[in-house]
């Protein structure tokens, strides 16, 4: 699929976060793409759901992450939010005890809607 920016993709809307005008995600960390400012194309389970800007990083380890984290990002508890990532990128070959992650906030980009030109001129 062709997007305006380079994509994220998610498989599961969890906690419908992906409803919300602003929302979290915990990825492994990438200095690249997720860098305030940066713009991305949202897909849930491959279909093109909307555009974002990155607001904030944070930059963690998997189990610094709280219970307060989990449930914002999930809302499941932090013991099942480890159990997900553990099992999500079981065959990367991670090591979750040392490996970096990034608790990215990102912010839905709205698009401005214009008038055709011909509206203009009509009184």
């Amino acid at each position: 699929m062709i997007t305006e920016f380079e994509q994220l993709s998610f498989k599961d809307n969890w906690n419908n976060k992906l409803s919300c005008p602003s929302f979290t995600t915990f990825r492994l960390h990438n200095s690249r793409k997720y860098r305030v400012g940066n713009k991305l194309s949202i897909l849930l389970k491959g279909k093109f759901l909307k555009d974002v800007e990155v607001i904030e990083v944070r930059k963690l380890k998997l189990y610094s992450v709280n219970e307060f984290v989990a449930q914002i990002d999930t809302g499941y508890s932090r013991d099942e939010f480890i159990a997900m990532v553990t099992n999500m990128y079981k065959n990367k070959g991670i090591d979750f005890k040392t490996a970096d992650w990034d608790l990215v906030l990102l912010r839905t980009i709205e698009k401005t809607k214009i008038k055709p030109q011909n509206e203009l001129f009509h009184q």
